[in-house]
């Protein structure tokens, strides 16, 4: 799935976030979609929740693979198989958990490559810019 950052995404702010990270215009490539949100790899190399009305759906294909959960309050969350509930906690440390911190970078890397190299023209451009971004 790919998403574009509004030209004028300032204008659809109504979370009071600066959301700095995000540049206008720029495609994105989605790690996961939730009911009010897109998670995207920002241009801070961090995988990030932002809303969706900051962005237009360039192509709502969802990879293969991918899992949806839904909860009893309707919140939803679809999502690569291997980053369930505490995943992107992992990801950024928040319980400060080095090896867990290290193996939750280490799947988002691995399914970006595999995406990657199961895709074409477009998708395949995209998912190897997100790579890039992706800090270590």
């Amino acid at each position: 799935m790919r998403v574009r950052a509004r030209p004028d995404f300032p204008r659809y702010v109504t979370d009071g976030r600066l959301h700095q990270n995000l540049r206008a215009g720029a495609a994105y490539y989605v790690l996961g979609v939730g009911n009010e949100s897109y998670r995207i790899v920002n241009h801070n190399g961090e995988p990030i929740l932002y809303p969706k009305e900051l962005f237009e759906v360039v192509d709502p294909t969802v990879p293969s693979g991918w899992k949806f959960d839904e909860y009893d309050d309707g919140e939803y969350v679809l999502h690569p198989r291997f980053a369930g509930p505490g995943f992107y906690e992992q990801w950024h440390n928040s319980d400060g958990d080095l090896p867990g911190m290290r193996a939750a970078r280490t799947h988002v890397r691995d399914e970006l490559v595999r995406l990657a190299d199961e895709s074409a023209g477009d998708d395949r451009h995209l998912l190897l810019e997100t790579l890039e971004r992706l800090r270590p």
